[in-house]
C-alpha cells in the first residue's frame, strides 16, 4: 500500500474521527499521515500510534519453540476487553502446553463509542471475546457490526447469559457449558460458566473456532497463479503472430518498396516525408489491431457464494473477483464500504502473504472504496478474495398448494438457472430457469438434504472456488433442511467495480435460509 485517503468537514473548534481501513497489504513507509486543510498541506506529518497487535492477517502467525521440541504454535489474534482478556489469559495458561494455538489478546478501546461500527473494522482479528453484559451494553451499531463479522466468517465468544439473534438459534449445538451458534460462515460460542470451570476440551473447541476463522487467507497467491486457478479469459497472451506480420510488412514497405518506388519516380528526397508517414500509419494499424483483438474495455469474472438469511434480512457473501483490462482504466475500481478486498499480490518465490505489489496502490475512502492508482495494469490479470456483509431484502417465496404441488416465486431480482428447495423432512424439490419475478412448479428429486450446522463453516474454511462448484454439482450434500440453493448467472450480491466492461462471466450460488420453511 502507498496511501489511504479520506476527507472530512470539521467546524471551528470541532473534532472528527476518521476510519481508514487497510486491506491485507503493508504500508512500507511508516504510519505517519499528511494533513491537508482546504487543499493546502500542513507542514510536517502527523504521527499515528498503532496498537502492537492489530490482528495476524499480515503477520507470519507462527512462533517456534526449542529446536527439538515439536511445538510449532499458530498465533490467533483476539479482540477483547482488559477484564475478559486477563481472565482468559490466567485460565488458559494452565492448558497452553497442550494447545497448538497461541491466542494474542488485543484490548479494545475503553470507550465503546470508539469501537468500529463497520464489520470490516474487525476483519483483521481471528476472534472476538467479550463478556455478555459488555456485548449487550454496546451501541446498536457496534453490535450489528460484530454480528455481520460473525456471519462473514468470524468467531465470537460471549461469557454469560448472552442474547443472540433469533435467526442464529436454528443452528445451535449445545455441549454444556458451551453452546455454539453457527451463523452464516462463522460461529458464536456462548459459555454460561467462567473460564476457571472449563475443561481442556472446552479451550480446544474455542481455539479451533478461532483457527478456522483465519484459514481463508491461505488461498491468497500470486497474480498469475490466481489467474491459472480462476482465468478471466481463456487466452490473455499477446497476439505475437499478428504483430510480427504487421512489423514485417512495415519493414518491407518502409525499406525496399519505399526506396524502389521513389527511385523509379526520381523523388528520393521524399523519403524525409514518406518514412514518418509510413511509421505513423503503422502505429495506427498496430493500435487498431490490438483494439480489434483485445477490445478497449475490461473483462470481469466473478464467482460468489451468498448466505441469504430471510429472517434477519442479512446477506453474507464470499468469493473471487477477477479482472483483465487491455488498457489501464482511468477511473480505477469502486466498491462499497462493506466489502473486504484481499488482492492476490503474494510473491511466488516468498510463499507468504502481505507483500507489497510491484506498483504502489492507493485507496480513497470518501465514497465507499475507490481503488485509484496501482491496482490494475494493462494486460495484467488482477484477482481478489472478497467478503461482504450487508442488509438485503431479496427472498424466494415457496408455496405448497392443497393438491401437494410446490411452487416458487423468484424474488432475487435476477434470473435463476437452477433452484433446489429442501423441505423440513429433507425431501428436495427443484426447478430450472425461473425468470426474475417469475414462478415455477418444483419437482421432487430422489436425493435428500444432508447438510448440517457446520456445513457453511466448512465451506468458509476450504477452497471457495471448489465449494461453489460442488454446490452446483451436488446440492443435496450442502443443503440443510428448511433452506434452498439458487444458482444464478449474475452476481447481484457482489460489485463489479468497473464502470464499463466488454464481457462479464458471473456466477453466484445463493444459500437461502427461508423465513417460512417448507413443511411436508
Amino acid at each position: 500500500m502507498q496511501s489511504l485517503r479520506k476527507t472530512v468537514e470539521v467546524g471551528p473548534r470541532g473534532s472528527a474521527t476518521l476510519a481508514l481501513l487497510q486491506p491485507d497489504l503493508q504500508i512500507p513507509f511508516g504510519n505517519d499521515a499528511d494533513v491537508e486543510v482546504d487543499g493546502y498541506r500542513l507542514d510536517g506529518r502527523l504521527s499515528l500510534e498503532f496498537a502492537r497487535n492489530r490482528g495476524t492477517r499480515t503477520a507470519a502467525g507462527h512462533f517456534f519453540g526449542r529446536k527439538k521440541a515439536p511445538n510449532l504454535f499458530t498465533a490467533v489474534s483476539i479482540l477483547t476487553t482488559n477484564k475478559t482478556g486477563a481472565a482468559f489469559a490466567g485460565a488458559f495458561a494452565k492448558f497452553s502446553v497442550g494447545s497448538i494455538y497461541q491466542p494474542l489478546c488485543q484490548p479494545g478501546p475503553e470507550d465503546w463509542g470508539r469501537w468500529p461500527d463497520l464489520w470490516l473494522g474487525y476483519s483483521s482479528f481471528d476472534g472476538i471475546m467479550l463478556d455478555a453484559e459488555d456485548f449487550q451494553g454496546a451501541p446498536a451499531e457496534v453490535q450489528a457490526a460484530m454480528i455481520q463479522y460473525v456471519e462473514c466468517g468470524g468467531a465470537l465468544l460471549l461469557m454469560g447469559n448472552a442474547k443472540v439473534p433469533e435467526s442464529w438459534k436454528r443452528t445451535a449445538v449445545a455441549e454444556p457449558p458451551l453452546t455454539a451458534y453457527y451463523a452464516g460462515y462463522g460461529v458464536c460460542v456462548v459459555s454460561t460458566t467462567p473460564f476457571s470451570a472449563w475443561e481442556p476440551n472446552h479451550y480446544r473447541k474455542v481455539t479451533d473456532t478461532w483457527a478456522t476463522a483465519r484459514n481463508y487467507p491461505s488461498q491468497v497467491t500470486s497474480p498469475w497463479t490466481a489467474n491459472n486457478a480462476f482465468p478471466v479469459l481463456a487466452d490473455v497472451s499477446v497476439p505475437v503472430r499478428g504483430l510480427f506480420i504487421l512489423m514485417v510488412l512495415f519493414a518491407i514497405l518502409i525499406g525496399p518498396v519505399n526506396v524502389l518506388w521513389l527511385s523509379r519516380i526520381k523523388r528520393r528526397i521524399w523519403m524525409i516525408g514518406t518514412v514518418p508517414a509510413l511509421s505513423f500509419f503503422t502505429c495506427v494499424a498496430l493500435a487498431g489491431y490490438l483494439i480489434v483483438v483485445d477490445g478497449w474495455y475490461g473483462h470481469v469474472r466473478a464467482t460468489g457464494i451468498t448466505v441469504l438469511d430471510e429472517n434477519s434480512q442479512r446477506a453474507a457473501t464470499i468469493g473471487w473477483l477477477g479482472y483483465y483490462c487491455p488498457t489501464t482504466p482511468s477511473r480505477g475500481l469502486r466498491f462499497s464500504a462493506d466489502m473486504e478486498l484481499t488482492p492476490h499480490f503474494a510473491a511466488e518465490h516468498a510463499g507468504r502473504r502481505g507483500l507489497p505489489p510491484q506498483q504502489p496502490c492507493s485507496i480513497d475512502w470518501n465514497n465507499g472504496q475507490h481503488l485509484t492508482n496501482g491496482w490494475i495494469s494493462a494486460k495484467v490479470p488482477l484477482h481478489f478474495l472478497v467478503r461482504r456483509g450487508e442488509k438485503r431484502l431479496e427472498r424466494i417465496t415457496v408455496r405448497k398448494s392443497d393438491d401437494g404441488t410446490v411452487s416458487a416465486v423468484n424474488g432475487l431480482g435476477v434470473g435463476i438457472q437452477s433452484l433446489y428447495v429442501a423441505r423440513t423432512d429433507g425431501v428436495i424439490f427443484a426447478a430450472d430457469e425461473i425468470a426474475a419475478g417469475g414462478s415455477a412448479t418444483l419437482t421432487k428429486r430422489p436425493d435428500w438434504a444432508t447438510g448440517h450446522e457446520r456445513t457453511l463453516a466448512d465451506v468458509f474454511a476450504g477452497d471457495w472456488l471448489r465449494a461453489a462448484q460442488q454446490m452446483v454439482s451436488n446440492p443435496a450434500q450442502h443443503l440443510r433442511r428448511g433452506c434452498y440453493l439458487a444458482v444464478l448467472d449474475e452476481a447481484p450480491f457482489l460489485e463489479v467495480g468497473l464502470s464499463r466492461t466488454q464481457s462479464r462471466n458471473l456466477r453466484t450460488v445463493v444459500y437461502g435460509i427461508m423465513k417460512e420453511p417448507l413443511e411436508p
